[in-house]
Parts: structure tokens; sequence; C-alpha cells
């Protein structure tokens, strides 16, 4: 028993103390850093969200519009169109998982329809991604509000 105190006191030296002590505060900055970062993430989806998603839905209002004279609206189609990538983009980066892949489909297939020309039938297709993108938000934020008793 006296040999074990021993090798346990031998073995808490200074030294060694410090040495886990540098291992512990690395792996507590990891850990911080970490969650500041999803702090972060989420208070930029709380801040920007909304604002984009009415963007997002203008964008699909006007879409739809000039789906109706499809052949005379082709150069504000584009630019409505490049709005409307431009802002998923921006709501791709402050999000994840499904919403994510959904946007990263929508400016897919805007980038598609820009380069090719497009259709009438790609033009109603980005439409109903665009809508669906926006459900999605809605959804999701229904979702957020729920869970922080904000009903």
């Amino acid at each position: 028993m006296e040999e074990l105190s021993k090798v346990i006191v031998a073995y808490f030296t200074l030294g060694n103390i410090g040495g886990v002590a540098s291992i512990l505060g690395f792996f507590l900055t990891i850990y911080v850093f970490l969650t500041i970062r999803a702090i972060k993430r989420n208070y930029l989806f709380r801040a920007r969200v909304p604002i984009l998603q009415k963007k997002l839905q203008k964008h699909a209002s006007s879409i739809s519009s000039m789906m109706h004279s499809y052949s005379d609206s082709k150069n504000i189609i584009m630019k409505e169109l490049s709005l409307a990538e431009v802002n998923s983009l921006s709501l791709q980066s402050k999000t994840k998982g499904k919403m994510k892949s959904s946007l990263k489909a929508l400016v897919s297939d805007i980038r598609y329809y820009k380069k090719s020309g497009g259709s009438k039938e790609d033009l109603r297709k980005i439409y109903l991604s665009l809508n669906m993108v926006i459900q999605e938000i809605a959804n999701y934020r229904d979702d957020d509000k729920w869970e922080r008793n904000d009903v």
C-alpha cells in the first residue's frame, strides 16, 4: 500500500499535472469553439431567414405571373432567377440538412435554366422547387417556435 502511494505521489508531479491540464484545456477550447459556432449559425438563421423567405416569395410570385406571358418575359425571368439564385445561396450558407439539399437542388436548376436557355417546363420546375423551399422554411420556423415555447 505504501508503495502504491509512493507511485501515485511520484506520478503527480507539476509537469504531469500541467500536461493533463493542457490536454483538457485543448478539448475545452474545441468544445467552446463548436458551441459558439452553433450559436452564431442559429442567430444568423433566426435573424436573416424571415427576410430571405419574403424575398423568395416575391421571386416566386413574379415568376408565376411571368409564366403567363413566357415568350415576352424571358429577359425579366432571367433577372428574377438571378436574384432568386443569390438569395438561395445566401440562405444555403445559413442552413443544414434537408433544407440545404433542397436549396442546392434549386440553385442547380436555376443555373441549368440560365445556362441552357430553359423551357417553360424547366421554369415551372424551378417555380415548384422555390415554393417547396419556401414551405420548408415556414415549417422550420414554426417548429422552432414550438421548441422555444414561443407559440
